[in-house]
Formats: C-alpha cells, sequence, structure tokens
C-alpha cells in the first residue's frame, strides 16, 4: 500500500515527514476546539451533489459508519491558483484521496462507506475520480450547506471558499465519533479513521 511505501522511504531517510497542515491550527485552536465539540453531535440532514451524475446524496451512507474527508481541492483538472504550495494545508490533497483509496477495500469489510468533500464542481471532481481511480464518491460543499452547517474551517484561495483538510467518523444513526483537525500526519489520520470505524461497527 502506499502508505507502507511512504513509512519505508521515511526510514531510509530519503523523505522527510512533514505536516501538512502546518501553520492552520494547532489542537487548542479555536477552530480546532470547534471542530473537536462535534464528537456526540448529529450529522444534520442536508444533501450534496455527487460526482458520478451530480445526483443529491446524504453525506451519511446507510451503512454502520460513514467517513467523511475534507480537503481543498485536487490538483487536477488544474490549474490551481498562484500560490497554492505556500498555502498552509493546501497541499496533500491528491495523497490524501489515493490514501483513502487504497485502504478503501477496509473500510468497505469494517462495513464503512468513504466520501470525500471539497467545494470544487462536481464535474471537475469527476475528471479528477475518474483520473485517480477514486472508487468511492466524492461530494460537492460548492454551496458550503455542509460546511455552515457544522462550522467546518474554510479559507480562500483563487476567490474561492475552500474547506480546510478534517476528517469526521459517522455512525448510522448520523452520530459524530470522531472530528479530526488539523490533520498534518495524512496517512496517520486514514489509519486512526480506519480503527474508529471498526469500533464504531463493530457488534
Amino acid at each position: 500500500m502506499l502508505t507502507e511505501r511512504l513509512a519505508h522511504l521515511v526510514e531510509a531517510e530519503i523523505l522527510e515527514k512533514v505536516p501538512y497542515q502546518s501553520g492552520t491550527a494547532d489542537q487548542e485552536s479555536a477552530k480546532a476546539l470547534r471542530v473537536a465539540g462535534l464528537v456526540g453531535e448529529q450529522l444534520p440532514r442536508l444533501e450534496l451533489p455527487g460526482h458520478q451524475d451530480g445526483e443529491p446524496l446524504d453525506p451519511a451512507a446507510e451503512t454502520a459508519a460513514t467517513v467523511l474527508f475534507c480537503y481543498p481541492a485536487p490538483g487536477r483538472p488544474g490549474p490551481l491558483p498562484d500560490g497554492w504550495v505556500d498555502i498552509p494545508g493546501a497541499i496533500g490533497r491528491t495523497l490524501e484521496n489515493r490514501l483513502f483509496r487504497d485502504a478503501y477495500d477496509a473500510f468497505r469489510a469494517a462495513g464503512a462507506k468513504v466520501r470525500g468533500v471539497s467545494t470544487q464542481r462536481p464535474d471537475k471532481q469527476r475528471v479528477f475520480a475518474l483520473k485517480e481511480g477514486i472508487p468511492f464518491t466524492l461530494l460537492s460543499d460548492v454551496d458550503l450547506r455542509l460546511a455552515a452547517a457544522l462550522r467546518l474551517p474554510v479559507f480562500r484561495a483563487g476567490q474561492v471558499l475552500r474547506l480546510k483538510r478534517a476528517v469526521l467518523v459517522v455512525d448510522h444513526e448520523r452520530v459524530v465519533h470522531q472530528a479530526r483537525f488539523p490533520v498534518t500526519d495524512i496517512p496517520g489520520a486514514v489509519r486512526e479513521a480506519l480503527a474508529v470505524v471498526r469500533q464504531v461497527a463493530a457488534p
């Protein structure tokens, strides 16, 4: 898996492990505390267009658990706004999708669905999903309905409001069991989400 290959490269000192969202928020910031406060709350009922055909979907699937990972925007299709790589937390959006893609079978085996959420339009998400072989649904929060309902952290780039990276795990009754922000370790966040899913879905 990609996660394991990255870990080996770090151990061999070929790659350096650095925070993906350094500078955006720490664990004690108001935004981080607000997201952490979602644990125990119920996901509001709303619908967002999915990337496959733009049809509205409930972010919470009818499964034992649902993982919702929010991200700013993928690198494809471009172009990205000027200075994108200098924005704290902006890089890593393609890696995050790939890691959840690689772990998708494990999430399914644990009884969960995975859904990515960004403020991109469904047609742009569809191009990215086809290019990267994404097996799960990408939801478009282009109108910021989910962001507003949960008061999720956002930032502006290229005249567009974008979601900051966060990971939520909700159960079949829409109750939030995990709300991680900031996400400074993407591979670790994927592993952590899978561990939470297994706890939530356990009989």
